[in-house]
């Protein structure tokens, strides 16, 4: 066994004097070598739809726990299991469940058998095994501590109308609308993919099916049925496999009627609006909306034409400004090269929340924004000083996260301040006076759009001309929009929770923040990317590089990092905590190292030492743990997005939790990495052509830029998060299977933004799966520096690699197939 612990005839590792590793005597392993070597068959009762295995052997009277299995897996594939009083299973049993009849949910007990499977690197907290090669694609079985479990089954974690109506919020739809289920396992294997079914359980246990019109690995498109009664409902989902038993979800949806916005009809023209492209229109255009305003709401309509328009503009509740279509509809503001900058206005509309634009286009040269939402401001205000952009405005702020239903469809934004022709005289360029006006590309100016803490928000089929900041939405839809600016950077800044990005095409920069609440619960799917403008060339990118507390200027609370006293199944004691009551109420706890490591729980309350939880825990903590509070980034599925000419794809400029990057993209980049993550899963990606690009836009190396010479998938070990007082493991539970790599690029786990590889005196990555990956055209393979420990490497193929394994800790390191 090249390059991983010694292993008896059983597969059982053993350590370097000989014997089986965690430390069974030896009546015990000579036991579990005859129990290894039997071929078993286990009768179990599936009692729940989560989860796993049957597994036997164990060294401690506590029974095992399981929290977190890495799902889809394959046969012939590791499987990496997290949990509690783990280190004495010595092998598990696995069936693949039966694809009778699905029946209705919930799922219903049936009696399976197994085949017995021997485990690798089992610890306390966690272990791995092979899914016999032999088996079929599906469900499989397992038993824990007399608990059966199921892997691969679907698990719904939420859901959203694919058209966002006024009044709504997430996990809510109008009876007769079509749904976007969100979650993992939906399909499986392509030969199922119509066998899978969505339904509806009621309270009383009736069940309603929904019918399925779209289904992928992770995300469902199915209809409501019309006469759906107001209530809540849970979602459920089949993916074909299974039977009975295979069916996964439970999470809630409320059906109600959405609010109701005014809609009669104020067309421009009766307000004296001609659309000539020489008559200025301004008065006409707001006459109109005054009366809409005055109404209660209503659609202010522009006939096809070009309407003339200057000044700036606020938008009114409840109105929508509707064009006749987005290629004969405008709205035009004057295209006058600037003379100084007094003449840049801060913004030419203005919003707060309840309003809509549809079917038409803009045309912006002298303003700072185009259309800015006054939420922005008041997300500017909580993290610094609250103030309106002009002083007529000030009646219609809002407190921050007070906005909601904001609705852009079939708009297109030119914002194009710096149009016309270069000059040869610097002092003549319009970039060069721009840059003296100090109107540059900003967090907040020489914006497209602004909008910040607003719930209810959709952008669809959008065309944008200029850098947009959507920041801290909540319950929002990005879906089938252009963004790109040819006349400098586009930066497509977004964040905020539950919210889907899919089917976009950015040209220029695009990441993921936040401001005051995580980035968590994203969907980001089939979006394309191509950059070759100025900045980092990042594409889709988190930057999430800080350990968030809460951030707002009135009443500033920090992350904390600590040690535990004691406790329970829903409560915890932390060593030297002296907080205020309750304040830290919606954080999350997260256990970082020692008993219950990897798990993560919302906080309920808290007393000055003990916090009280939202959810029990699988494996409470104990003396031994090391916990943090704070608000933690992730839920993320990234899926099949495309990306080209950028300095990576998916970044984790910080750290993530419970991620998974599938099937994406990416060519001349570096890669897909992070700073660091705990359940993170990089699966059927495919990277070709490692390109580095300008200093500053990777890990250090050897380039002439001071950049490093290749592309990877992995973790350079680096961040905020690596400053907290306490040293633990800052990557935790990695899959990394079934990658494409060629030409330059590797698998790397180190410690460090790269440069030198060096041994420091903890574990910085622990538990990492590499398996089934394809390498090609690389001086190295698969690279893991001394500082990760817990790594299986299997089923890798390599062609022209020079050294397909560089391992600086061989001993930590279980390669079960030497290359």
């Amino acid at each position: 066994m090249a390059g991983g612990r010694a292993a008896d005839d059983s597969g059982i590792p053993r350590d370097r004097r000989g014997w089986p590793e965690g430390g069974v005597r030896r009546r015990e392993f000579d036991e579990a070598c005859r129990r290894h070597a039997r071929r078993a068959l286990v009768t179990a009762t599936l009692a729940t739809a989560l989860g796993v295995v049957a597994m036997a052997g164990t060294q401690t009277d506590a029974a095992p726990a399981l929290f977190w299995v890495s799902e889809p897996v394959r046969p012939g594939e590791v499987a990496l299991v997290y949990g509690g009083e783990l280190k004495g299973v010595r092998e598990v049993w696995v069936q693949r469940v039966s694809d009778d009849d699905p029946g209705v949910p919930p799922p219903t007990p049936a009696v399976v058998t197994g085949t017995a499977v021997k485990v690798l690197q089992p610890s306390d907290g966690s272990f791995k095994f092979e899914v016999p090669a032999k088996m079929s694609e599906g469900v499989f079985a397992m038993t824990l501590g007399g608990r059966p479990r199921l892997i691969n089954v679907p698990k719904v974690e939420w859901i959203q109308p694919t058209r966002l109506l006024p009044g709504m919020s997430a996990n809510e739809a109008a009876p007769g609308a079509t749904v976007q289920i969100i979650g993992r396992n939906f399909v499986l294997h392509d030969s199922n993919r119509g066998r899978v079914k969505a339904v509806l359980r009621q309270h009383d246990g009736r069940v309603i099916p929904m019918s399925v019109t779209q289904a992928d690995a992770y995300s469902i498109l199915a209809a409501l049925p019309r006469d759906l009664g107001l209530t809540t409902y849970e979602v459920w989902v089949h993916n074909g496999s299974g039977g009975p038993v295979g069916w996964g979800g439970g999470a809630r949806l409320r059906v109600s009627q959405p609010a109701r916005w005014p809609d009669q009809i104020f067309n421009a023209r009766d307000f004296g609006a001609r659309g000539d492209n020489v008559t200025d229109d301004s008065e006409a255009f707001r006459r109109a909306l005054a009366a809409a305003e005055h109404a209660g709401g209503g659609v202010v309509y522009l006939p096809a034409g070009t309407y003339r328009v200057s000044g700036w503009f606020r938008l009114p509740r409840r109105v929508i400004v509707r064009g006749e279509g987005r290629e004969i509809s405008w709205l035009k503001w004057p295209q006058i090269p600037p003379r100084s900058v007094s003449e840049f206005i801060p913004a030419v509309l203005y919003g707060t929340g309840e309003y809509g634009l549809e079917h038409l286009s803009l045309m912006v040269r002298n303003a700072r924004t185009v259309l800015r939402d006054l939420s922005f401001d008041s997300l500017q205000g909580a993290l610094e000083s609250p103030r309106a952009p002009i002083a007529e405005l000030e009646p219609f702020m809002r407190p921050v996260g007070d906005t909601r239903d904001v609705f852009l469809r079939d708009v297109r934004v030119h914002y194009v301040p710096w149009a016309g022709r270069p000059s040869a005289e610097a002092t003549r360029d319009p970039q060069w006076l721009f840059d003296r006006w100090g109107i540059t590309t900003s967090p907040d100016q020489a914006l497209a759009l602004a909008l910040g803490v607003a719930k209810n928000v959709e952008v669809s089929d959008c065309e944008f001309i200029g850098t947009q900041r959507f920041l801290d939405l909540d319950h929002a839809r990005l879906t089938g929009n252009h963004f790109s600016n040819q006349m400098g950077v586009s930066w497509t800044d977004v964040g905020g929770q539950y919210i889907v990005f899919e089917g976009n095409q950015i040209t220029g920069v695009s990441s993921w923040r936040s401001a005051l609440v995580p980035v968590r619960h994203l969907y980001i799917a089939h979006n394309v990317s191509r950059n070759i403008e100025r900045g980092e060339r990042e594409a889709l990118s988190f930057d999430v590089n800080v350990v968030l507390g809460r951030r707002e200027r009135s009443h500033r609370l920090d992350a904390w990092q600590g040690g535990v006293t004691s406790a329970s199944a829903d409560t915890v004691r932390l060593r030297g905590a002296a907080f205020q009551p309750d304040s830290y109420r919606g954080f999350d706890v997260l256990i970082l190292t020692g008993r219950g490591a990897g798990q993560s729980r919302s906080v309920g309350g808290n007393s000055s030492d003990t916090l009280t939880l939202a959810q029990p825990w699988d494996v409470p903590p104990d003396g031994t743990s090391l916990v943090l509070l704070s608000r933690l980034p992730g839920h993320v599925i990234f899926y099949r997005n495309v990306a080209e000419d950028a300095s990576v794809l998916g970044e984790i400029w910080g750290t993530l939790y419970d991620a998974v990057f599938d099937g994406n993209e990416v060519k001349r980049s570096q890669g897909m990495w992070g700073l660091g993550g705990w359940f993170v899963q990089w699966l059927n990606n495919r990277l070709e052509v490692a390109v580095s690009y300008h200093a500053g836009t990777g890990p250090r190396g050897g380039s002439p830029e001071g950049g490093a010479e290749y592309g990877y998938i992995g973790f350079t070990v680096a961040g905020e998060m690596t400053n907290l007082p306490t040293r633990f493991e800052y990557v935790r539970a990695i899959v990394v299977r079934g990658n494409r790599l060629s030409y330059g690029h590797r698998i790397l786990v180190m410690w460090g933004y790269g440069g030198e590889r060096r041994r420091v005196t903890f574990v910085a990555a622990r538990d990492v799966v590499i398996d089934h990956n394809q390498l090609e055209h690389a001086p190295v393979g698969i690279e893991l520096d001394p500082n990760v420990e817990g790594v299986v490497v299997t089923g890798n193929r390599f062609n022209d690699v020079k050294e397909p394994l560089r391992l600086y800790a061989p001993e930590r390191v279980l390669v079960r197939d030497a290359p």
